[in-house]
């Protein structure tokens, strides 16, 4: 919890890799699971200079935005993945400065658990979770060309089964091609994800439901929100919906546009 009046609200209790993260503004191997800590903290770090921002305390907010670009420390313009068209990926770095290359595979997480370079997801797909400055990340990416085609490998829909979109770090990922003017592109991962990786039965979800993010994302999809501050318009996959309202103590219908189900409608209609 951030409380600018405490005294120990940056502590190794809560972030157990201070020494490298205040000194060099990246974990090095030094501490596991250095590229996705670095990353989650950067992510972290944005809400923390915001809450600052709305307490009125000015060097608390620019302390923690200047930490929140800190992602950008990992980031290696250079690296190359073999069988790939496009480059640009997170990566170790150590105390020199230089990008540790020793034991790693950008696609890869190799053990993905406490003791290894990344949690869970492969650093391909951690690259992707810098959103909160989207126009940097595509410009790292090496444009609108190389984001395009990254994401494109992320899905078997398009290119390889890399991503697991059972994991926090991916499920934003799809939405992304909104940002280079390709919406409908968007429309065809979230319909293809949730074709292929989610259904009624036992083991429904493909992955930890983490608290119900999974389950959440399911239902903004099909009722046509992304679930975002940003309004990615995500054609619905019902045409009806409805929900309790409390204060009038009935049941309310939305309609959505024609009385049809809708499946694989991937363009919307403005006025």
């Amino acid at each position: 919890m951030y409380d600018p009046f405490a005294s120990d609200v940056s502590t190794k209790q809560g972030r157990g890799t201070l020494p490298d993260w205040l000194e060099y503004g990246y974990l090095t191997r030094n501490y596991t699971r250095s590229i996705s800590r670095t990353v989650k903290y950067a992510y972290n770090d944005l809400p923390l200079s915001q809450v600052a921002q709305g307490l009125r305390l000015t060097n608390d907010y620019n302390k923690y935005l200047n930490r929140s670009a800190n992602w950008q420390n990992i980031w290696n313009s250079k690296a190359k993945a073999k069988g790939y068209t496009y480059k640009n990926f997170i990566q170790p770095r150590n105390y020199d400065l230089k990008f540790n290359f020793t034991n790693y595979d950008f696609m890869s997480c190799g053990g993905c658990y406490w003791g290894s370079n990344v949690y869970k997801n492969k650093p391909v797909e951690y690259g992707f979770l810098p959103v909160f400055d989207i126009a940097k990340l595509i410009q790292l990416m090496g444009g609108e060309t190389h984001i395009h085609s990254a994401n494109n490998n992320l899905y078997a829909f398009y290119g390889k089964e890399i991503v697991n979109v059972g994991n926090e770090p991916s499920i934003i990922v799809p939405f992304l091609l909104n940002c280079i003017n390709q919406q409908w592109r968007s429309v065809e991962l979230v319909r293809y994800i949730m074709r292929n990786n989610f259904h009624s039965g036992v083991k429904g979800l493909p992955g930890n439901p983490y608290g119900g993010a999974l389950q959440a994302w399911v239902i903004f999809n099909m009722i046509g929100i992304s679930g975002s501050k940003w309004h990615h318009n995500i054609p619905h996959y019902i045409a009806v919906f409805s929900k309790f309202e409390a204060k009038i103590g009935k049941r309310c219908d939305f309609p959505n546009c024609d009385k049809e189900l809708i499946l694989w409608r991937i363009f919307m209609f403005s006025q």
